[in-house]
C-alpha cells in the first residue's frame, strides 16, 4: 500500500515537471493568443493599419515606435520581431520611383563594402494601397543563412518597416507588410 501510494506520488510529480517544462517552453504561443482576445488583429499606425496572425503581438509602443514579435519556442537563437518606426519628414519621398532608386543606391553601398557571409539585395512587397521598396540583408553561416533583415519604405508613408529573425520567418513579416494600408 505504501509502494503504491508513493508511485502515485511520484508519477504525478511527474506529470506536473514534464506538463511545467511544456508550458515554458510555448508560454509565448498562450501569450499571444491571450493578446488577440484583448486586442484583436489590428494594429494601428497614426492614421493607418495593419494586420497581424494570431501567433504575433505587440509587445511594445512608445514615441509613435511599434515592436511586434512572434511566438516561437523559447528555443529559438534568433526571434522574429518587426519594427514599425516613424521616418523624418525629409526621408518621406514623393513617388515610388524615387523611393526604389533610393533604396537600390543603399543596396550598392552595402553590396561595395560588405563583409563575408553578409549580403544585401533589392526588393518589393505589394500592399492594397502601397508599394514598399525593400533592402534585403542576410547573414550566412557556414553556408547557412542565420538572420534576415527587411527594411521597407513606401512613397508618402512617414514610417518605415524593418524584419528582422530567422528566414523561415521572412514570408509572414512580407504578409503583414501587405497588410498595411
Amino acid at each position: 500500500m505504501r509502494f503504491r501510494k508513493a508511485a502515485i506520488l511520484l508519477s504525478t510529480v511527474v506529470v506536473i515537471l514534464a506538463l511545467g517544462f511544456y508550458a515554458l517552453r510555448y508560454r509565448r504561443y498562450a501569450y499571444a493568443a491571450a493578446w488577440h482576445c484583448f486586442h484583436s488583429n489590428n494594429v494601428k499606425v497614426g492614421e493607418h493599419q495593419f494586420t497581424i496572425p494570431t501567433v504575433w503581438w505587440v509587445e511594445k509602443k512608445n514615441a509613435g515606435r511599434i515592436s511586434v514579435v512572434r511566438a516561437c519556442k523559447s528555443t529559438a537563437l534568433v526571434y522574429p520581431e518587426i519594427e514599425v518606426d516613424p521616418v523624418s519628414e525629409e526621408a518621406v519621398v514623393a513617388t515610388d520611383d524615387e523611393q526604389s532608386r533610393r533604396l537600390q543606391e543603399v543596396v550598392s553601398t552595402l553590396n561595395l563594402h560588405s563583409q563575408p557571409g553578409f549580403t544585401a539585395s533589392f526588393g518589393v512587397v505589394k500592399s492594397k494601397v502601397f508599394v514598399w521598396s525593400c533592402v534585403r540583408m542576410e547573414e550566412t553561416i557556414l553556408g547557412r543563412n542565420f538572420s534576415t533583415q527587411l527594411i521597407c519604405h513606401a512613397s508618402r508613408i512617414p514610417y518605415s518597416l524593418d524584419y528582422q529573425g530567422p528566414p523561415e520567418r521572412e514570408a509572414e513579416a512580407k504578409s503583414i507588410f501587405a497588410s498595411f494600408q
